[in-house]
């Protein structure tokens, strides 16, 4: 499926911010002309490829495509490199897009090693090697690796080493993220009648060690009347780590639907169709979807977009360990990507009840295309498609409602935590 485990693992990727500056090359030889060109490149392509052109101005309330001279006379002025890239991540962090942003030096080097990695593997990445690759691109980040030491570093390893399998590609990926991380929480409430467990995030090179002390507390836990799981403020990383607490956590398959839009720019087909396998033309066309009857479709969907594809994703129980009672996910804006795709996957399925605010969206999909500037190198991240829920609502524009809502305002009450405290009336019902 399209969201799945290995996909929404490299879409953390697009999380990752990095306190180290993308290299310069040996002197600031950008012109004023070329910086205006790139610009001018960069506004072309979203213009033709972006699918959250009207979605971005009703969030923001602002015109991102009006603002491109005012950027073009900025980038112009601009008195070095430095400053060029100061404006680019400027204009782009008006879109209010977690996912469409300039790539540090750090992801550009985990990005590369990635993606030569997944093409050689798998064939699904030519397009992505094919943008960090470019030339300029390369001297733009000289203090990243470059390819060929990509190359020989891969050569190096042995052929039977754990460290290629399937695990290492996400692991290499999220390694060096740096985001702080609190860690794993574990308690029993109610006189040990509710299991309470804090996940802060879903990392991938922690997933082996979290959960040989998450599932054995759950085996303990078995018994209780209900869990909680707090996920507030996670940010995702790989959807298997929740993919593998759920499928001990259900005695029967958990199925749920999503939709992706595409818009039909020349320079996202490739993109697709290498991620996809399929040729641009083989996606259904906008006008099917009418047929779905789904009420929350975005105004846009039938005149910004050409072609869809249906997911019909579902998880399977594995050495289930019995638990029977109820679940609570506890969610906040702070939810997003995997974790978005988490709290999604748990509302629509019926497998737990999600306690808290709306979350921070953006969890349908896979990783965006990686955009070279053609004279400076900088390369940014552009999304690819719109992620729609079941009902047909842009999961970054909606988001995820939980069925309880706790006033956030309000939420670290005198007698505790309000989320937790909500959770545990709620179960005082049953």
């Amino acid at each position: 499926m399209k969201t799945g485990m290995l996909g929404l693992a490299i879409v953390q990727l697009l999380l990752t911010t990095s306190s180290e500056r993308i290299a310069q090359a040996e002197k600031d030889s950008l012109t004023a002309d070329q910086k205006v060109e790139d610009v001018a490149y960069l506004y072309k392509l979203m213009k033709e490829n972006y699918p959250y052109i009207e979605l971005s101005e009703r969030i923001t309330g602002l015109d991102w495509f009006s603002r491109q001279d005012y950027y073009a006379q900025r980038a112009a002025a601009s008195e070095d490199d430095e400053a060029f890239l100061n404006i680019l991540e400027q204009l782009l962090g008006r879109l209010g897009n977690g996912h469409t942003a300039m790539v540090s030096k750090e992801e550009y080097a985990s990005a590369l090693r990635l993606f030569l990695q997944l093409q050689d593997e798998r064939g699904t990445h030519g397009p992505w090697v094919d943008q960090l690759q470019q030339p300029q691109v390369v001297e733009r980040y000289q203090g990243a690796q470059s390819a060929s030491e990509v190359e020989r570093k891969k050569a190096e390893e042995p052929a039977n080493s754990e460290t290629s399998d399937k695990y290492r590609i996400a692991s290499e990926l999220l390694g060096r993220q740096l985001r702080a991380r609190n860690p794993l929480k574990f308690e029993t409430l109610e006189e040990g009648r509710v299991a309470y467990l804090k996940i802060p995030g879903l990392q991938s090179e922690r997933k082996e060690a979290d959960l040989k002390q998450i599932l054995p507390f759950l085996e303990e836990q078995k018994d209780a009347d209900a869990l909680i799981f707090d996920i507030r403020g996670n940010g995702g990383g790989d959807s298997d780590y929740w993919f593998r607490i759920v499928q001990r956590l259900t005695n029967q398959p958990r199925s749920w639907t999503t939709y992706q839009l595409f818009r039909g720019g020349e320079f996202a087909k490739p993109f697709i169709e290498s991620k996809m396998g399929i040729s641009y033309a083989q996606l259904l066309p906008i006008d099917e979807l009418k047929d779905e009857h789904l009420p929350s479709l975005p105004p846009e969907t039938f005149t910004d977009f050409d072609r869809y594809s249906k997911d019909q994703a579902q998880i399977t129980p594995y050495e289930p360990i019995g638990f029977e009672g109820r679940i609570y996910l506890l969610v906040d804006a702070g939810v997003f990507s995997s974790a978005e795709a988490w709290a999604n996957f748990a509302k629509e399925s019926d497998w737990a009840t999600l306690v808290g605010e709306r979350t921070g969206g953006d969890g349908i999909g896979w990783e965006g295309a990686y955009v070279a500037l053609p004279n400076s190198g900088y390369v940014f991240r552009m999304e690819l498609m719109m992620g729609l829920d079941a009902t047909g609502a842009s999961n970054f524009e909606a988001r995820t409602l939980p069925d309880i809502e706790v006033d956030y305002t309000r939420r670290f009450a005198e007698n505790g935590d309000a989320c937790v405290l909500t959770a545990l009336e709620e179960e005082k019902k049953y």
